[in-house]
């Protein structure tokens, strides 16, 4: 069989094997119990009533819009975006909120002047917007 020193040899072998082994679960276990800390904040948005509008709907087509129909009037492709977008008169901002019918629109648009009074809702489609046709609605912001 082994003589003693091959026997020593192995011994030392396996105790070696076994510390490798012992210290690459220690160190697996020391990372991957590294404590996460999750935090959950809950922001409370308050809508206020603004007033009712006149609320139209209109597709990004040249048409409808100018030559260049997927870019809004802040620059933004509309087209590309999976936000609920709206033109807005122009006494508010390229990014208000707005929320109508349950549904918060953002303002990246504008309408022509002569319709400065109302809203006008991104719809992906002609069927959407014929459907959607023309309603008084109230209008809310944050507060």
């Amino acid at each position: 069989m082994f003589t003693l020193g091959r026997r020593l040899l192995l011994s030392r072998l396996l105790l070696a094997s076994i510390i490798i082994i012992i210290a690459g679960s220690v160190l697996r276990e020391s990372t991957s119990q590294t404590p996460s800390v999750t935090t959950t904040t809950t922001t409370t948005i308050e809508w206020t009533l603004l007033r009712t509008f006149l609320v139209t709907a209109y597709n990004a087509v040249e048409y409808q819009t100018d030559d260049t129909p997927c870019i809004s009037a802040s620059g933004m492709n509309i087209c590309e975006t999976d936000e609920l977008i709206c033109a807005c008169p122009r006494e508010f901002d390229f990014g208000t909120e707005f929320k109508i019918n349950k549904k918060v629109y953002n303002c990246q648009d504008r309408l022509h002047i002569q319709y400065n009074d109302r809203i006008d809702l991104l719809m992906h489609t002609m069927k959407e917007a014929k459907e959607f046709g023309i309603q008084e609605m109230e209008v809310f912001i944050i507060k």
